[in-house]
């Protein structure tokens, strides 16, 4: 296990910006961003004079909750952000890694840190996410990732190691993950106890792939899937903006896990806030890979705009 920091990450957007939105004019929709995912709609603005040169304002809002995607009667969710937490991870720069392949010390998750799986373990939720530095090219993939680990006791304040667990070494591997990296990890659990832990191998000539998005759930109703798809920006999603990464659900045959029984039609999460749709990847993400049962509710862990680790709840 690597050495535990002892530190608790920053986790929380900063509210205290709410007043700073409100004295210097943004808009409603950024206002609405910044006051946890809810739109502000100013219905009337008036000053009544109190005493001689002061006056007291008074704004009439009210606010609307964003529409929550529904999911149908054998899905999973729906998934709620939960208020004031988002994002989870964020990158950091007094992360230091003594890099084994330049042989100097490395700010290894000072660039962005993203794309989450998650397992439970010993009454924990623990998170392995990808992160970048900031070597190499200013673009996506031009960077070296590595995989971090995060604990948390709730599923939603996490508290990050110092060291990365899974990177590029002078080992079998070399070819397939230098100078490009380790990333977007997967991770399941065995029957028998095992962690079994994928990822995608970048040399940055030729990926070496593990995608998918969750592991797949059994119930009573069938096999469950949940997965992340590009909307086409030609022939896709008319509703979503073009490139945008957003998430369906998918039912398949416990008897035949290759025969589809039925799949969403629309996204039953996508980005909305301003970190899953402003960051590395300008068209907007979330990209979900971990999924876990946890104090009763679902967990469901996922990276924004390839910049940042998100989590959202379901109690269904």
């Amino acid at each position: 296990m690597p050495a535990d920091t002892g530190q608790k990450m920053k986790s929380t957007v900063d509210i205290s910006c709410e007043q700073t939105a409100v004295s210097t004019g943004m808009s409603g929709d950024d206002l609405g961003l910044i006051l946890l995912g809810c739109r502000l709609h100013v219905k009337r603005v008036r000053c009544i004079p109190v005493r001689k040169n002061f006056f007291i304002s008074s704004i009439i809002v009210w606010l609307a909750l964003p529409v929550v995607a529904q999911v149908p009667a054998w899905g999973i969710g729906p998934f709620i952000r939960p208020a004031e937490i988002n994002p989870i991870i964020v990158p950091s720069t007094n992360s230091l890694f003594e890099c084994p392949m330049t042989k100097t010390s490395a700010e290894w998750e000072a660039g962005h840190t993203f794309n989450p799986a998650a397992v439970v373990k010993d009454g924990k939720v623990f998170v392995v996410y990808r992160a970048e530095d900031n070597s190499g090219a200013a673009m996506i993939g031009g960077h070296t990732s590595r995989l971090g680990l995060a604990e948390s006791d709730d599923g939603l304040h996490f508290h990050r190691f110092a060291e990365p667990v899974v990177f590029p070494a002078e080992d079998g591997q070399k070819a397939n993950e230098w100078p490009g990296g380790c990333e977007d990890p997967r991770l399941v659990e065995g029957e028998d106890g095992t962690f079994i832990l994928l990822y995608t191998q970048w040399n940055r000539k030729m990926p070496r792939l593990a995608e998918a998005g969750p592991p797949a759930v059994l119930t009573d109703r069938g096999i469950i899937l949940l997965y992340n798809g590009k909307n086409d920006p030609n022939s896709g999603d008319g509703s979503l903006p073009p490139n945008v990464y957003s998430d369906g659900q998918a039912l398949f045959d416990a008897k035949d896990p290759t025969h589809l029984l039925e799949r969403t039609e629309h996204p039953f999460f996508k980005p909305e806030m301003a970190f899953e749709r402003t960051g590395q990847y300008g068209g907007g993400t979330t990209f979900i890979e971990g999924l876990v049962w946890f104090h009763n509710k679902w967990f469901l862990y996922y990276g924004c705009a390839d910049s940042f680790v998100g989590v959202a709840e379901s109690g269904n």
